[in-house]
């Protein structure tokens, strides 16, 4: 029971109920991980650890950004105890956080970073794998024991190479950081209009938007893996001509790298419309 509380929480919110800014200090230690590890009858003490695999912002789940030092905190632990830290970076890579990687805007170094999608724009499906020197030259000798049939596929691997020179040539990596502040203005008009945005997170390009029912105790307007579904509001946006992702109580904002700020404000006016007439189902 303890369990499934926990699940259907929102994303904006801990383990004890609070608000991220009244824990701001206790989060960014990493205390409650390191506890979690400690206490655990299913992990049993750190050593028993290979490797700790996060996304470096939270994606799917919420759009949730760490409080600072809290990734540098964990690579310290992972460094103390022989960890291999890994960053899932298959929605942080490539540019959407106004850096090629999320580690690089974070400036905590992972020894593994797995990515997909933003390496061929999603032209053609790839994903793959970097690591550091030392753990790459074990396979120098060793045969790497995975694969699947497509794996380096010539049309994907051109695609890749094609949208990296893009990227560069183009300075699509640092032109998140431009979109954030645009992002930003734009999310504080919403706010200011619409008491069922309750708030807006996130990093570059990346930002979730969090719809409640109440602001003040943040109550989501639908539960976090409840039954009931804004997908009716997400339906209605697509049909004005704007494509948001939603899951629960959340809407992902990801605008594209290229995005003019008028093509932006003609989805914000979109949105504006849409949160006018949102109430809970």
């Amino acid at each position: 029971m303890a369990r499934r509380r926990e699940r259907e929480r929102s994303p904006a919110r801990t383990g004890a109920g609070r608000t991220s800014p009244a824990c701001r200090e206790s989060c960014a230690s990493s205390r409650r991980f390191r506890t979690a590890v400690r206490s655990s009858p299913a992990i049993r003490g750190a050593d028993r650890i290979a490797a700790l695999l996060i996304e470096p912002v939270v994606g799917a789940n919420g759009v949730v950004v760490y409080p600072e030092p809290y990734l540098a905190r964990l690579r310290e632990f992972c460094d103390r105890h022989g960890i291999l830290l890994i960053f899932d970076e298959v929605m942080t890579g490539f540019g959407r956080t106004g850096a090629a990687f999320a580690a690089q805007r974070f400036g905590v170094t992972p020894d593994i970073i797995t990515f997909a999608k933003g390496v061929t724009s999603a032209y053609v499906p790839l994903g793959g794998v970097a690591m550091r020197e030392s753990l790459a030259a074990h396979f120098d000798a060793v045969a790497l024991p995975s694969g699947h049939t497509f794996s380096g596929h010539p049309l994907a691997m051109a695609a890749g190479l094609a949208a990296l020179q893009a990227y560069r040539e183009e300075g699509l990596f640092e032109r998140a950081r431009t979109i954030e502040g645009w992002l930003r203005a734009r999310f504080d008009w919403l706010q200011g209009r619409h008491a069922v945005v309750g708030e807006a997170r996130g990093v570059g390009a990346f930002f979730g938007l969090e719809l409640v029912a109440e602001r003040e105790s943040r109550k989501p307007l639908v539960a976090w893996q409840g039954t009931q579904s804004l997908q009716k509001f997400f339906n209605d946006l697509l049909d004005r001509g704007l494509y948001v992702y939603g899951r629960y109580n959340v809407a992902v904002i990801s605008p594209p790298l290229t995005i003019s700020e008028q093509e932006l404000d003609e989805g914000f006016a979109i949105l504006d419309e849409g949160l006018r007439g949102l109430k809970a189902p």
